[in-house]
Parts: structure tokens; sequence; C-alpha cells
């Protein structure tokens, strides 16, 4: 007090008592005190200071300045609400400065003295910077915090603020002066910092660099985890806000994710779909019944067991391993006709198969059947890796249930495979009829440019009982189980795929949605308007397309959404969001090609385990045995014969030869090419026969090896590819050891 009288008569100054106050800072006041007199005049005490912007109470609390500071931040949304509102016409990232500047300012202000907050009172703080990004994205509550977070692209409160304090105690810490450099020595005992800074962040930084700055990508374990984690951070809000859930597919959970590749069977009754599970597995399944009749009645999983059994749908659906539960929305009637079969076959390890109940014709598959049959199938459609339509050679008619349900898997072109099974039982003049008529049929139906890729053959276990097209089938069924096997392993890219189409597809519904939205009146004539709006909606598909660039193959069906419009609340719907949609481009254009990078690797470290094995894929690849595909033709014949195999026609070859008029048993290049053009093959493929055949490779020919050029020139013209490497076999006997010496 002393001093301050000093400070006050060396400069001639007085103090005004209406204008000042004095506070004493103590946690127990001993009772109530006088008024303070200087220099006569009577200064008031008080209970609370402000002072730098910062609000002290006499009891040393932050209280006050956190009243304080709720309170003006609450001030501040009720004047800037109609610029932040997502009908405003404000850019989001101006929406973003703004908050920064007129709402950060005020939030951050002294935020290193919140260390010394309880964690109850810090909650009030967070509590109006979520509801600040909530009114920003027009969020709706059930949205979680962390979500408005990514959706944003904005950090936490709580890393704000840590990183604050970091710069203000490291500063402190920093100085010269002993007294600051006091409050910065948060490393003494009982210092307020010491209980937050092990969950230092960056630094915080200016509204500039922070728009400046570059995102660091995420990183994800696996492409499915990452899969995981963006779907629901970035695009499941998009779905909610807008109900894409119940206007086209529910939601995803992980057991979608982490489900093994799935193979759809479809087909008219009796077209062997159940046959052809069992061949592939080599046994039979439980519930699995073949005959000439309609015998599958319902929908069977065929899935890995140790132990075979069968669970039914009612207990399949509960089960949180299996992607099964979204069908319990198609009923009891359902449930009661699906059920999982498992088996205990290596092939299963890797893939899953779908039986179907064979498509009958009538009102007995739209009617009798009790649920809604394409509706399952629509469901299975979106989530399989692959659809397999099967067709039997001797009923090609493709009747209207069974047209309406190759409908139901449009947008699924690419996982569509024909099969035109039971070929053996018609010959090859018949077949080649066959083929043309599914052609014709399938192009009335299929509504795409490119040619369906149908492969022909007869695939059960019993004798061919025409096998002049032995050949044919063979190469078909190579073709056919090639393109299975490829399921595992490019089972990440597929769900990368899929979810990539369907936030094309949730991004043309939010359009839609949001347009709708945006007709409705505010208060009079609205379910009118509805009325009016859902007769018009090819109208708003047009303006859609125009408005938003929307691809037309991402458009729902327009009846189809008429009857699920008709019966929703229009109410309920949101404008369109643009900072969710930006989410979502942001997701398409960043996040997965990230992940897309991480699947070479992946495939790499997991190439064991996505292979299929057992069953007739073992066979198919089977190479020890004289019936393996290809097995002792082409390159591969003489394989494992004592003799060589060019020895066969080696004095037809020797007198082509000695025509050649050798010098020294062997001949000169050109004359080795006057022979070989005669096959008018082209010079690659005759200058890559003349390095196989040259097996010293001294640039001529000897009597053998001009056999081994002839015999390689025969393989070629009879269709057979040639090897980057000439085969053992095929080693000219006094060439052998030569060779193996080269080996040691």
């Amino acid at each position: 007090m002393r001093g301050l009288l000093a400070y006050l008569r060396s400069r001639s100054l007085a103090i005004q008592s209406q204008k000042t106050q004095a506070i004493l800072f103590t946690r127990r006041p001993s009772g109530p005190l006088q008024p303070l007199r200087v220099e006569g005049a009577a200064v008031q005490w008080s209970q609370t200071v402000r002072w730098l912007g910062v609000t002290l109470d006499a009891k040393c609390s932050w209280d006050p300045h956190l009243r304080s500071t709720v309170g003006r931040a609450r001030g501040v949304m009720v004047k800037l609400a109609p610029l932040l509102r997502p009908v405003s016409p404000l850019a989001y990232g101006h929406k973003i400065r703004l908050f920064l500047l007129c709402v950060m300012s005020i939030l951050l202000y002294s935020a290193p003295v919140y260390s010394y907050l309880p964690r109850y009172r810090y909650n009030h703080l967070r509590a109006v910077y979520h509801r600040f990004l909530r009114l920003i994205l027009g969020a709706p509550p059930r949205i979680p915090n962390r979500v408005l977070l990514t959706m944003s692209g904005l950090p936490s409160l709580d890393s704000r603020v840590r990183g604050l304090a970091e710069r203000f105690f490291s500063r402190a810490q920093a100085s010269s002066n002993r007294i600051v450099r006091g409050i910065g020595d948060y490393d003494a005992p009982g210092h307020p910092y010491r209980r937050i800074r092990d969950g230092v962040v960056n630094p915080f930084v200016d509204v500039g660099s922070w728009f400046r700055r570059e995102k660091i990508p995420e990183v994800y374990e696996s492409v499915v985890e990452g899969l995981k984690e963006v779907y629901k951070t970035k695009l499941l809000p998009l779905e909610e806000t807008y109900f894409f859930n119940d206007f086209h597919s529910p939601k995803l959970n992980d057991p979608d994710f982490d489900a093994k590749p799935l193979i759809l069977l479809m087909g008219q009754y009796s077209t062997g779909k159940t046959t052809l599970i069992k061949y592939l597995l080599e046994s039979d399944f439980p519930g699995g019944r073949i005959g000439p009749e309609p015998t599958t009645d319902r929908f069977i999983s065929v899935m890995y067991g140790e132990r075979e059994g069968v669970i039914p749908g009612n207990a399949l659906i509960l089960d949180p391993k299996k992607p099964f539960r979204p069908l319990t929305k198609f009923g009891n009637a359902f449930l009661n006709r699906f059920q999982c079969s498992l088996v205990n076959s290596p092939v299963l390890k890797s893939i899953s198969l779908i039986d179907t109940p064979g498509i009958l014709s009538g009102e007995k598959q739209r009617i009798d059947r009790g649920y809604d049959f394409t509706g399952v199938l629509e469901w299975f459609a979106e989530r399989v890796d692959r659809i397999v339509l099967l067709f039997d050679a001797h009923k090609l008619d493709i009747s209207d249930e069974f047209r309406r349900s190759i409908e139901a898997l449009r947008g699924h072109d690419d996982k569509i495979r024909i099969i035109l099974n039971k070929a053996d039982m018609v010959d090859h003049q018949q077949l080649m009829r066959v083929y043309g008529a599914l052609m014709w049929s399938l192009g009335k139906i299929l509504n795409t440019p490119e040619v369906a890729r149908v492969y022909i053959g007869s695939y059960w276990d019993q004798p061919l009982r025409f096998d002049g097209n032995r050949r044919l089938f063979e190469d078909e069924e190579q073709d056919l189980f090639a393109d299975l096997k490829s399921l595992p392993r490019n089972a990440a890219l597929r769900k990368l795929t899929d979810l990539s189409k369907r936030a094309r597809l949730a991004k043309a519904h939010a359009y839609i949605i949001g347009t709708l939205a945006n007709e409705m009146p505010s208060l009079f004539g609205k379910e009118a308007k509805k009325q009016k709006l859902i007769s018009e909606l090819d109208l708003i598909f047009k303006q859609v397309l125009l408005q938003y660039q929307v691809s037309p193959g991402d458009l729902p069906d327009i009846r189809k959404m008429k009857m699920q419009l008709a019966i929703y609340d229009f109410s309920r719907f949101r404008t369109v969001n643009q900072r969710l949609l930006y989410v979502v481009d942001e997701m398409l254009a960043n996040d997965i090609a990230n992940l897309m990078a991480l699947i070479p690797q992946e495939e790499a470290s997991t190439m064991d385990k996505r292979i299929i094995e057992g069953g007739a894929f073992s066979v198919v690849s089977d190479k020890s045995t004289p019936f393996g595909y290809k097995r002792g033709e082409g390159i591969d014949a003489g394989a494992g014969d004592p003799e060589w195999v060019v020895a066969k026609k080696l004095t037809e070859y020797s007198e082509i030869f000695q025509a050649l008029k050798p010098v020294e048993g062997k001949i000169m290049r050109t004359a080795a090419k006057t022979e070989m053009v005669k096959s008018k093959l082209p010079n690659t493929v005759l200058g890559k026969i003349y390095l196989l055949a040259d097996v010293d490779e001294d640039g001529l020919l000897d009597a053998e090896e001009f056999a081994l050029v002839m015999h390689l020139i025969n393989v070629k013209l009879e269709g057979y590819d040639l090897p980057a490497e000439l085969p053992s076999h095929l080693i000219p006997p006094s060439k052998r050891d030569l060779v193996a010496k080269e080996v040691v």
C-alpha cells in the first residue's frame, strides 16, 4: 500500500472512488472488511475483478471466468446463427474462419488456466464448442461428438487447450526473468500443468496456417479395418442424415466387412444349383436335396464349421459374427425358409456359398412364398462377390418371374457370371443352337452393351453323354475356376469398390432428399406439396442431374422411390448439407486411394491364406496325375517318358535337316530361317523358338536342335503356348550333360 501511495504522489494522481475497486485474494476471509481509504477516498471491496480479459474472484477461483467465457460465447452464437446455419449462403470455409475468429478467440483466451478447472466445469466449454460445430454442419443430435470433429476436420477442444498451455509454459520456462521462469517450471511439485502435459499435441496456430496445414493421412492396420473406420466416421453420418438406410440399403456392420467372399447361385428349378455346390465341395451338405422337381425350398448359406450342422434362420440372425442380421426386416416367413449349413470342407475356409430356391412361374413365385423374394435377392446381390446364374441346356425359356429376379440384380452386372449347365446332354450342333438362343434371350434382359460371359459345361461327377465337346468343357471349367479362385485374392478390392459405389449412391440420394426438403413449404400446404413433388419426381431427378452433376446410373429406380416417399414424413428431411458431402468426396479422393495403396502389400503378406484348397479346386489344378488340365499335351507331351518325345519324328526331321546342307553337322541361321518361315508364324514367335532350341547357345543348329525347332513349331501351330524356358524333358539327349554342368 505504501508503494502504491508513493507512486500516486510522484505522478500527482488522485483516486476516484467511483471507478476504483479493491479485492483481497484469500480462500478463507476472516470476516467483513472495512472500506479501504486511499488519500481520503473510500474504495469499496469487490468479490470479482476483471483484469486483462480474465475474470477472478476473491477466493482465487476460476469459476467466474468460466461463466463469463461461456456466456460471451453463447451471446456470439445467437448473433452468428443466421450466418452459420447450413441454409446460409456463406461458404463452408468462411463459416469455419468466422467460427475460429469470433468464437475460438473467446473459448481459448487464457487457456493455460484451464488446468486449474475441475473436469465437470471444463465440460461446459466442450458443450459450447460442439454446439457450434453442430450448428455449422446441421448435424442431428444423434451424431456423436467424435463424428462431428471428423466431419468438420477440426481438432478437439482438448487438443487446442493443451497446445496453447504447452506453448505458454514452454515460453515462460525459457524466459530470462526469474519470476516468469518459475511460472513455466511445470516439473515443480504441485504445478497445475502436470495434469495435462502428458497429452500434449501440436501447439495452436493462427487461422491462416490452420487452413494451409498439410493434413496427416490416417494410418490403418489393414484395408478392412480402414474401411470400417472410414464408413463409420465419414459415410454413415451422411446416410443417417438423409435416411439412406431406410430407402436403399441397411447400415453396414463389422461382419459385413469381415465376411469371407460370398457366391450366390440363382436359376430356375432343376438347373443344377445344389449339384454345383456338391461338385465344388465334393461332398453333400445338410439341407441339400437334388432332383428333377423343385427340391430346394429355402435359402441355404453353406459355410465352414468344424462340425456339420444346421443353424435355423431365427438363430442365425442373432449371431454377431455373421452378416445376416439385417435380414430380420423380411419377417418370419423368410427366416423360416433360411438356414446356415455348416460343412467341414477346406473350400469353405476361403469362400461361402448361397443356395437359393428354384425360381417358379406364376403366382407361386410372386405371392405364395410369403415374403419379398426379389427384395431378398437384392439384399444378397449387394453383399456377395459373385452372382452365378445357371441355365439348363434343355430349358432355356426365361419366365417373367426369372426375368424380374435378374432385373433385381441391376447395378451389379460386374458380379454376374452365367453357366450353361448340362451341356453334355446335347451334341455339338444342338449346343451351338442352344448357345445362340441363350445369348438372344439374355440380350433382352441384361441392358449392357458388353456381351455376357457364359461358361459352358456339365458340372457334376457323372459320365458325359456326348463327349465330343470334352475339350471345350475342360477349357470352360478352367476359366470358371480361375474366376472363383480370384475371389479371396480380390476380396479387399471388392469391398473397397462396393464402398465407393455405396458412397456415390448415398450422395445421389442426399441430393434428392435435400432438393425435396428445399421445395417444401414452411407452414401450410405441406401434404399437397408432398403429393405434387412425388408426382413430379422425374423433374426432381433432372434437376439433381443438372445442378449437382450426378451420374444417371447413381439415381434410384423412380417407381420404387415414389412408393417409398409416399409413406415417408417429408418434415424430417433436411436440405443439402455441403459439409457432409464434402467429407464423403474427401473420403473418395483420399481415404479410398490410401487404402488402395495398402492392397498389394496386404495381398503379399497373406498370399497363403487367399488360396482356395480342397474339393474340386484341388483336382482342377492337379499336376501330379495324367488327368490334370493339358497334361501330356502341347509342351507337356513326353514329360516323364524315358524316351525323348522328339525322337518319334526324328527321321522325318533329319531328312529336312540334310536337305539344308549342314556344314560340320550344323546348319547356318539363314538356312534354318528358310525352313522355319514356311510355318507362317510371326518372326517374334520364330525367334523365341530358335533361342529355346539353341541349347548350346552357339548360334547354330545341329540335327537334334533342328528337330527340336520343328517340334516347337508344331506345338505352336496346334494352338499351345510356348514356355519361357525349355523344359527338362525337351532338352536333346546329347545336351543334357552340358546343361547339368551349367546348373552345377
